[in-house]
């Protein structure tokens, strides 16, 4: 392993996998209970960036052995999505009831919040389970160990290393490249409103880049810490929007059923009596998704956004690296000579 890989490992890898380990430990240890929602969630988010940094890392530490570990957050992960997508469907019901007077749409909202809630206690001992199993697998206690030995070795090295530049490799550029590549190319789905498919797998690619980016941080100075804001806005629009897309169709299936006669509920139930209260909340849901996606577009179409695409686009992500490792080499001069004072333009 050379300098540029050791340096990746000891002041990137280590420190952003021991740090979302302990989180995504701490989130577990609230799940059981299932009186805060929030745990669920860091769960899943410790697991996407878990996993996303394993792929970052994955020739620094070993391909084998970080597929083998992703292998488990992803499972953990799956478990706990479709939780969390439940919470976030719950929370946004009880908003809508909150806004809402008239007591025949009420109804369908209450109804269908009850559908929701009885959904999410199916998940919960799901969940309780695959935390047994997550917490059995080898891999995990391999992995704390690696982390362990790692952060061993840095201390033997001493200071040494302590505020060298550290530059992402031409592996990390290839990597960060393509999949800016991707959000470029799944972008042009913002010209259809309707292009549900393409809206999502820009959402998906706006997630990879940001979870990948994020893994290496410390690498990417100033320009790093702007895009992944960036990255953050549209993936908060685009995460809305999926949800408004799968709310409306999962709406729209019961509202078939019940106007087909063939709604499966209890007997004692009148289907009929949700109708005005289900058709509302579709409806508001896709207005609710128009709004979301003309800002999604504006926000898409900005030029300090389209600017900044161009910019990584045209470096590699390499100036951004080097820009970093100048900043870093200069900081270090400072403190050698510490009669030199910092210029600012």
């Amino acid at each position: 392993m050379d300098r540029t890989h050791r340096l990746l490992v000891s002041q990137v890898a280590v420190p952003y996998l021991r740090r979302h380990l302990r989180r995504l430990s701490r989130a577990l240890r609230g799940v059981p209970s299932a009186k805060d929602p929030e745990a669920v969630h860091q769960t899943r988010v410790a697991c996407r960036r878990l996993r996303a940094a394993l792929r970052v890392f994955r020739n620094d530490i070993g391909k084998r052995t970080t597929r083998r570990w992703r292998k488990v957050f992803r499972k953990l992960g799956r478990v706990f999505g479709a939780a969390r997508d439940l919470d976030v469907e719950i929370a946004s019901m009880l908003g809508q009831m909150g806004q809402v007077r008239e007591e025949n749409i009420l109804h369908g909202l209450a109804f269908w919040l009850a559908h929701l809630e009885e959904q999410r206690h199916r998940k919960q001992p799901e969940l309780i389970r695959a935390i047994r199993k997550f917490r059995r697998k080898a891999a995990i206690l391999e992995m704390g160990q690696w982390i362990k030995r790692q952060s061993r070795e840095m201390v033997a090295a001493g200071s040494s290393q302590g505020g060298l530049p550290v530059s992402i490799t031409k592996q990390h550029r290839k990597l960060l490249s393509e999949r800016l590549a991707d959000l470029l190319r799944t972008a042009q789905s913002l010209e259809d409103p309707q292009d549900i498919e393409g809206h999502h797998a820009m959402r998906i690619a706006a997630k990879k880049l940001r979870y990948s980016m994020e893994a290496l941080a410390p690498c990417l100075g100033v320009i790093g810490e702007v895009t992944i804001e960036a990255l953050r806005s549209l993936q908060s629009h685009l995460g809305e929007i999926h949800d408004y897309d799968v709310w409306v169709e999962r709406i729209r299936q019961v509202l078939d059923m019940i106007s087909g006669g063939k709604f499966d509920g209890p007997r004692w139930l009148n289907p009929d009596r949700f109708m005005p209260g289900l058709v509302f909340l579709q409806n508001k849901y896709q207005e609710l998704r128009e709004v979301r996606f003309r800002q999604l577009q504006n926000l898409w179409h900005d030029e300090k956004i389209q600017g900044l695409w161009q910019r990584l686009q045209a470096s590699g992500f390499q100036a951004i690296s080097e820009d970093n490792a100048k900043y870093a080499d200069g900081a270090r001069n400072r403190e050698d000579h510490p009669d030199v004072k910092t210029q600012h333009p």
